[in-house]
């Protein structure tokens, strides 16, 4: 931490008119660098020194004498440090309590990018919402003693339970394990296309941020690898692979809620009823929270029927396959089932096609 200190200062007095502003700035940056080494920060964090103190918001008030740091700011510099240095494993006790809320959305910026890093995230919190947001799963403890670990929604009506007793929101839905969905086909060997468009669709999923916990109905481009991907992420029997349009418009009553279901080059080759039925079928099945994603070529203009060559290339037609469809036109069949539809910001789908996601009307 004491490398080239004199360096830095005199680095950063160039920027100040005055002697005294010059020594003004001396005795901050003495002062950030002892509450970063109160936090712990190596010696990596001179180089560091400007992300940090930007990060935490707190420029105007790092030369503030440590003895008068509020909690609140002492917390978003020690932060703002685990920001930059990137540590394998995180520990955040109620972070989202303090800061406004731009500083909060730059947190949870910095935690999903530790999360697709594959880090480790302990999280304390007493907010319902930030653990539904931030966490797979969840413990409980009461008085220093484990009462509940497990998923997510069942650790908050146990947290629930333990505060307000029989007024504790209501018991989650029981979920039956949707690997007793029957796949009544073998899944195809792909093209290398469309292996490859089954790989971007997951990583676009992921980005929106998929969970462990969350149960997956996936239809489509399907194959070994493909299922192999999804069911390694996700926890076991959380993942229930269908071949045919069969499948989906038989599924049991028993199979339970989705969080998140898949057409990957579905709607491309049916007729637009086919489509309509399957957005029907699978707007029942999500849970309230769920999201249904769903790749397809679109048609800008709903009064033109002539053939669109798509962006790779493609021609895709009104009338024959591959189908292109407006949005509008999907979502008239949303509004009609009871849900919204709106279009992804993606780019570089290999077969060309945007991106869509349907979710139950709150």
């Amino acid at each position: 931490m004491r490398g080239d200190r004199d360096q830095f200062r005199s680095h950063l007095g160039e920027t100040h008119e005055s002697a005294g502003e010059r020594d003004r700035a001396a005795e901050a940056w003495r002062n950030a660098l002892s509450i970063l080494e109160d936090l712990g920060a190596g010696p990596e964090t001179e180089a560091i020194y400007r992300d940090i103190v930007s990060y935490s918001g707190l420029e105007h008030f790092i030369d503030v004498p440590i003895k008068n740091f509020s909690s609140g700011m002492y917390m978003r510099l020690g932060f703002a440090i685990a920001a930059m240095l990137a540590p394998d494993i995180l520990l955040l006790d109620e972070i989202f309590a303090v800061g406004d809320a731009d500083f909060q959305l730059r947190c949870l910026d910095t935690i999903k990018r530790f999360l697709d890093q594959g880090k480790t995230i302990v999280f304390v919190s007493h907010s319902p919402d930030a653990v539904r947001m931030i966490c797979g799963r969840a413990c409980v403890l009461d008085h220093g003693e484990l009462a509940f670990d497990g998923d997510v929604e069942n650790a908050l009506y146990t947290y629930s339970r333990i505060l307000y007793g029989e007024r504790a929101i209501p018991r989650p839905p029981e979920m039956s394990a949707v690997a007793s969905i029957p796949i009544t086909e073998s899944a195809p060997e792909l093209d290398a296309k469309s292996e490859e468009s089954a790989a971007w669709l997951f990583d676009r999923v992921a980005q929106e941020g998929l969970r462990p916990s969350d149960r997956v109905l996936h239809f489509g481009n399907s194959s070994v690898a493909t299922t192999e991907r999804w069911r390694s992420f996700l926890q076991e029997n959380h993942f229930a692979g269908l071949v045919n349009d069969a499948s989906l418009f038989s599924l049991p009553a028993d199979t339970g809620l989705f969080d998140v279901a898949i057409a990957d080059s579905v709607f491309p080759f049916r007729p637009f009823n086919t489509v309509a039925r399957c957005i029907a079928s699978v707007v029942r099945k999500l849970a309230p929270n769920g999201r249904f994603y769903a790749t397809w070529f679109e048609n800008p203009d709903a009064a033109n029927f002539d053939p669109i060559v798509q962006p790779n290339g493609v021609t895709s037609f009104s009338d024959s396959e591959p189908y292109h469809y407006p949005l509008a036109l999907i979502a008239n069949v949303c509004d009609a089932v009871g849900a919204m539809v709106e279009r992804v910001p993606s780019t570089g789908h290999p077969g060309g096609e945007s991106l869509l996601v349907i979710s139950p009307r709150r």
